[in-house]
């Protein structure tokens, strides 16, 4: 499995380095992007299209690479100055292509109110 956490570093370096040329290389032609948190899903033309569109000029940090058996997971933090995101990111390989990727993003932030009273 090591050769498949290299894979997503250079996936997300390419990303970083918003190298959108490069990404479909790493999926397989029929591969699957899911949303849940906004109930999207995407080819990989479209995911390609929707991450070269995306406003600000951010950067990725890799946080976390976890070798699961079946599914390999990433955590990363995307990073515009006042605002920051984390994703974690389930990816199913089919050889040493990407086949099907989930995605969790959440903003970063204060936790709300109700919580914080609670402290």
């Amino acid at each position: 499995m090591k050769e498949k956490q290299e894979i997503l570093t250079n996936y997300w370096q390419k990303i970083d380095a918003k190298n959108w040329d490069a990404l479909a290389a790493f999926f397989t032609l029929d591969a699957k992007i899911s949303w849940p948190n906004t109930k999207e899903t995407f080819d990989v033309p479209r995911f390609i299209h929707i991450n070269a569109n995306y406003p600000g000029t951010w950067q990725v940090k890799i946080e976390t690479i976890i070798d699961g058996k079946d599914v390999l997971i990433t955590v990363v933090k995307v990073d515009d100055g006042p605002i920051s995101f984390h994703a974690v990111s389930l990816f199913t390989f089919h050889g040493d292509k990407i086949a099907a990727l989930t995605e969790y993003w959440g903003e970063d932030g204060a936790p709300p109110l109700w919580r914080q009273q609670l402290q």
